[in-house]
C-alpha cells in the first residue's frame, strides 16, 4: 500500500485525518509506533531492525497521505511517533486560537442554508466534535478556566463588526 488513506492532510481535516491514521495503524497492529520510538540499541539487533523497518513503511504511506505544502514542514520527522506528534502540535494543539475561533464560529452560526436535514446534522456534528478536540472536557480547574475564557473571547470576537476585522485578525494571529 503506498498511502493509507486518499484523503490527504491538508491542515484543516486534522482530526479526521488522524483518527483514519490512527485506526489503521490500530487494525494492523502497529500503533505502538505512535507511544514509542526505536528500541534503544540494548534490543535484540534483529528486533530493532524489523521495527525501524516497519516503522520506515508506515512512515512513507503517512507521507504519501499528506499534501505537498505540509510535508516540507515535516521533512525533519525520521520516526512515526516524531510525525504524527509534530503535526498533533500544528494543527490540534489547544492553545490554537484561531481555530478555535474558526470552529466556535461555525459552530455559534451554523446554518442550514440549501443542505438537506441529514446534511446539516452531519456537518454540525462534525464542527461539535471538533469543538470537543479543541476544548475537551477536564477535571482541572485551571484548564476549566482556561477554557471559559477562551470561548468568551471567541463569542467577543465573533459579535465584532466587520470594522474591526483588522483588530480581531491581530488577536488570532499572536
Amino acid at each position: 500500500m503506498n498511502k493509507i488513506t486518499d484523503v490527504k492532510l491538508n491542515g484543516s481535516n486534522f482530526l479526521g485525518w488522524s483518527k483514519t491514521i490512527i485506526v489503521h495503524l490500530r487494525s494492523i497492529d502497529k500503533d505502538d509506533h505512535l507511544d514509542s520510538g526505536p528500541p534503544t540499541d540494548d534490543v535484540k539487533d534483529d528486533t530493532r531492525r524489523a521495527w525501524l523497518r516497519d516503522d520506515a513503511k508506515l512512515l512513507v504511506q503517512i507521507r504519501n497521505s499528506i499534501e505537498p505544502d505540509i510535508l516540507s514542514l515535516v521533512n525533519h520527522c525520521e520516526f512515526v511517533k516524531e510525525l504524527i506528534d509534530y503535526l498533533t502540535f500544528l494543527y490540534s494543539e489547544h492553545t490554537n486560537i484561531s481555530r478555535i475561533y474558526s470552529v466556535c464560529k461555525s459552530f455559534h452560526r451554523g446554518e442550514q442554508h440549501d443542505k438537506n436535514a441529514t446534511a446539516y446534522v452531519m456537518e454540525f456534528n462534525k464542527v461539535y466534535e471538533e469543538l470537543n478536540s479543541l476544548l475537551p472536557l477536564s477535571g482541572d480547574i485551571k484548564a476549566m478556566q482556561k477554557q471559559r475564557e477562551q470561548i468568551a473571547v471567541m463569542s467577543f470576537l465573533t459579535g465584532l463588526r466587520p470594522e474591526f476585522d483588522a483588530f480581531k485578525n491581530q488577536l488570532l494571529s499572536e
